[in-house]
């Protein structure tokens, strides 16, 4: 049942964070769909603490590989967006992939939302590879 939930929920949250990312328009440099990452930040939260404690680490891990992918995408697009912040540069530079936007004026906050997006996914994935470890460990023969 976890191992459902919680992989229910963390492709929910992926879905989402492709949705915030590809979707929409940058009206006047509006960038406000950023703060979608909140939502996938805590769907990727509560998914780690179903899946980081399911009694079938080995069908969570399998189901889950998939979606590496989708934290590494996020985790560069998180890096570019603070690089962006950074420079002083608008969000929408980096989502429309056009230059001459004007800034948004949240850029800093919308990194951080990503940067604990991707912090947020990589803590997932790290939490179901250590339960399968601790699972695996417990199963090996003494002696």
């Amino acid at each position: 049942m976890r191992v459902g939930i919680g992989l229910t929920l963390f492709y929910l949250g992926a879905l989402n964070a492709l949705l915030v990312v590809n979707l929409g328009t940058c009206t006047q440099g509006d960038a406000t769909r950023l703060w979608g990452g909140v939502l996938t930040a805590t769907l990727y939260g509560v998914a780690s603490v179903l899946l980081s404690r399911t009694s079938r680490p080995q069908l969570a891990a399998l189901l889950l590989a998939p979606a590496v992918l989708v934290v590494l995408g996020q985790t560069a697009f998180a890096f570019k967006l603070l690089a962006l912040s950074a420079d002083g540069k608008p969000a929408c530079d980096l989502l429309e992939n056009i230059t001459g936007y004007p800034r948004d004026g949240n850029e800093a906050s919308y990194a951080a939302v990503w940067v604990t997006v991707a912090a947020a996914g990589w803590l997932t994935v790290g939490l179901v590879v250590a339960n399968l470890v601790r699972t695996h460990k417990a199963q090996e023969p003494t002696g």
